[in-house]
C-alpha cells in the first residue's frame, strides 16, 4: 500500500468535506459521540459514498403498499441500479408490485408494462447532472408509454437527487413525487478536494481524466459565491434560485442520515450528517424533510424506517414520526486540518483533527 501526503493547504481554502462512515450497530448513547480532542476523522470522497449497501438490510416486516404508480429508484455519482437491493425487495415482496427491472438512458430498453418499480441504469455511472438528467427523462418517457401511467414517482439517493431535480425544472415533466435521500443540495467540498487531487495527479476514481467527470464533479462542488459574484457551482445554484418551479411541479422531501462525524464547512465538523453529506446541505426551505440517526450515506437508503417513510410519503399516506433526537448531541466545532493522506487502494484521505 502506497500512501501519498500532501500539505493541506494546497487545498482549496475555502473548501468544505465530508466524512467515512463508521460502523453499525450504534454504541450506547453516552459513547456515540466520543472523539478524543486530537482523534484523527477520516474522510471519503463521492467517488466511494454510492456502493452497495455495507450491511444486510432489515427490512420492514409488514408488507408493502400496492403502489399508485411506477417508481423509479435513481442511484447516485459513481453508484448502480444494484444499490436498491433493499427498495426493490421489500416493494416487490410476494410480487405486490412486479419487477419492473432495469430502464436504460439510452431509450433502448425493453419495459415490462406490467411493472411498477424500476431502477435507473445511466450510461455512465459519473456522468453530469446535464447529461443524467437528459437520461431520466429519456427513461421515464419509456415507464409512462410502456405502462400507460400518466407519471411516476422518483427516489433518488446523493446525486441522483440532482439530477431529479434538474429533470423537473426544465418542465415537461412526468413526476408526481419526489424523494432525495443524502442528496447535497447545497453541495459538498468533497468534490472540490476530488478535482484538486485530480490536478494534484493523486489517486482517484475513475482513474482518467474526462470531461465528464469533472463536470459532474463540479455538480458536486459546495455551493458558494466568489469575490466576484460568481458562483461555485452554477448548476446547484441555479436549481436552488429556481427551488419554488421544482415545488410547483412535484411533491417533495428530503432524508438525511445523522450520527456521523461530517464537515459541514471546510473546518466545521457536524455530527448532524451522514459522513459525506451534512443535513445542512441535503435541507431544502419548505420542502418536508426526516432525519435519520445512526445511519451513513450509504445505509440510509437501505433503513427499514426510511423505506417506510420514503412510501408512506409516495402513497400520500401520513409519514410515521421520526425518531427523537439523541440527547446531548455535541454543538458544531472547529477543526483543524494536519495531514492529507492518500490511499490508492481505499480511497480514504486522513484530512483533520478536531481542536
Amino acid at each position: 500500500m502506497q500512501v501519498t501526503q500532501i500539505p493541506p493547504q494546497m487545498l482549496h481554502p475555502n473548501s468544505q468535506a465530508s466524512p467515512a462512515p463508521p460502523a453499525s450497530p450504534a454504541p450506547p448513547v453516552e459513547d456515540r459521540f466520543a472523539l478524543s480532542g486530537d482523534e484523527p476523522v477520516a474522510f471519503t470522497f463521492p467517488s466511494f459514498a454510492s456502493q452497495a449497501d455495507e450491511l444486510p438490510a432489515k427490512l420492514p416486516e409488514e408488507n408493502p403498499p400496492v403502489l399508485d404508480r411506477p417508481v423509479l429508484l435513481v442511484h447516485g455519482y459513481n453508484g448502480a441500479a444494484e444499490n436498491w437491493q433493499a427498495f426493490e425487495d421489500w416493494l416487490t415482496r410476494d410480487g405486490i408490485n412486479p419487477n419492473g427491472g432495469n430502464v436504460k438512458g439510452d431509450g433502448t430498453s425493453q419495459v415490462n408494462p406490467e411493472g411498477r418499480v424500476f431502477k435507473m441504469q445511466f450510461q455512465r455511472p459519473y456522468n453530469s447532472v446535464v447529461t443524467n438528467a437528459s437520461e431520466l427523462r429519456a427513461a421515464v418517457n419509456q415507464i409512462c408509454r410502456a405502462t400507460g401511467a400518466a407519471e411516476v414517482d422518483l427516489i433518488a439517493h446523493s446525486k441522483g437527487g440532482l439530477d431529479s431535480r434538474l429533470y423537473l425544472d426544465q418542465g415537461d415533466e412526468k413526476v408526481r413525487h419526489l424523494v432525495m435521500i443524502g442528496t447535497p443540495n447545497h453541495g459538498t467540498v468533497m468534490a472540490d478536494l476530488e478535482l484538486r487531487f485530480r490536478e494534484l495527479g493523486l489517486p482517484i476514481f475513475p482513474p482518467f481524466q474526462d470531461t465528464e467527470v469533472n463536470q459532474a464533479l463540479r455538480d458536486l462542488s459546495a455551493d458558494r459565491v466568489g469575490a466576484d459574484g460568481r458562483p461555485n457551482n452554477p448548476v446547484v445554484h441555479s436549481l436552488n434560485e429556481n427551488l419554488q418551479r421544482q415545488k410547483e411541479r412535484a411533491e417533495l422531501l428530503t432524508v438525511d442520515g445523522n450520527g456521523v462525524p461530517t464537515l459541514s464547512d471546510s473546518t466545521v465538523l457536524t455530527f448532524r450528517g451522514d459522513g459525506v453529506i451534512s443535513r445542512r446541505s441535503v435541507e431544502l426551505p419548505g420542502v418536508e424533510r426526516s432525519h435519520k440517526w445512526w445511519v451513513n450515506h450509504t445505509q440510509v437508503k437501505a433503513h427499514a424506517d426510511v423505506l417506510r417513510k420514503t412510501i408512506a410519503f409516495i402513497t400520500d399516506q401520513p409519514l410515521p414520526a421520526d425518531e427523537p433526537e439523541p440527547p446531548d448531541v455535541p454543538a458544531d466545532q472547529e477543526i483543524i486540518p494536519i495531514k492529507i493522506s492518500a490511499d490508492p487502494e481505499k480511497l480514504e484521505y486522513l484530512i483533520a483533527a478536531r481542536k
